[in-house]
């Protein structure tokens, strides 16, 4: 595993990221169609961002590349590429808490999977975002949003309600 990064300030209101993450791993055996050999999958990861806060608004951007490489014994080019951009606009003048929306567009393919009719698929996610810091060290991170994938073939369109957590200590 590889991973690397870079934080960079250009002024106060003006800050963001450079992250890169290499990660070599093995395919989980139930995974693999009847199968007990060792295959191993790739996956990299590439993110960009640049964040404005000009009290009280912060707005955002951020970039991000996926690819996973992952073979197995009846499919071996099985792949998915992913590509995104994230936004968001966040109020931060309300003593700890921050809070506002973003919006996810993402587009993916697989890559040689016999079974997927659709390789291509879009992903378009709406999301409320708040961030409440309790201390220098702690702080609670949370979405709550609605996210529809859309293939480009079929104009169907499923969609879901997302919600994730996180708290940093």
């Amino acid at each position: 595993m590889f991973d690397g990064g870079l934080k960079w300030k250009l002024a106060r209101p003006v800050d963001g990221l450079f992250e890169y993450k290499h990660e070599q791993r093995s395919v989980q055996f139930q995974d693999l169609a009847a199968s007990t050999q060792l295959t191993l999958e790739t996956e990299n990861n590439v993110t960009a961002s640049i964040n404005v806060n000009v009290t009280p608004i912060g707005v955002w951007k951020a970039l991000k590349d996926h690819v996973l490489n992952s073979p197995r014994t009846d499919v071996p080019g099985l792949s998915v590429h992913e590509d995104s951009i994230r936004e968001g606009l966040k109020y931060l003048g309300v003593a700890n808490l921050a809070a506002g929306a973003e919006v996810e567009y993402l587009d993916g393919k697989y890559n040689h999977d016999p079974l997927a009719l659709n390789p291509n698929y879009h992903q378009i996610t709406v999301a409320g975002a708040a961030t409440y810091v309790v201390s220098g060290l702690t702080n609670f991170t949370g979405n709550l949003g609605y996210s529809a994938v859309r293939t480009r073939r079929i104009r169907a369109c499923r969609g879901s309600p997302a919600a994730s957590a996180i708290v940093t200590v």
